[in-house]
């Protein structure tokens, strides 16, 4: 099954587009109905929300810190390297469970043998 998993997931990702598409063109489906799902505000006109809040005192953007990849594109590979390398890491990536075939190294796991 693992091998077919990737698969299978497609497969059903495809079944359930081609429902909702049905759904919206009117199709019934016996103990399924269509929903708006949830939705995230948003500004109409971000000009005039600033305006507004600058009116009222405030500053309406916040400041934050560019991303790794954002600073090496802005200085550059040898100046990023230079300036920010010590300070900079790769945390260990989340753990998947691929075949055998993947090029990337195994992880060490601890021995559960019985």
């Amino acid at each position: 099954m693992l091998a077919r998993a990737d698969e299978l997931v497609l497969w059903a990702g495809a079944v359930k587009d081609y429902a909702l598409a049905a759904a919206l063109q009117g199709e019934r489906f016996p103990g399924w109905k269509v929903v708006e799902s949830r939705s995230v505000r948003r500004f109409t006109d971000d000009a005039e929300v600033a305006r507004r809040v600058n009116r009222a005192g405030k500053d309406p953007f916040e400041t934050k810190l560019l991303s790794v990849a954002a600073k090496e594109k802005l200085l550059g590979n040898k100046c990023f390297s230079d300036l920010l390398s010590d300070l900079t890491e790769r945390p260990a990536g989340k753990p998947a469970l691929v075949p055998e075939a993947d090029k990337r190294p195994e992880v060490d796991l601890p021995d559960v043998s019985p």
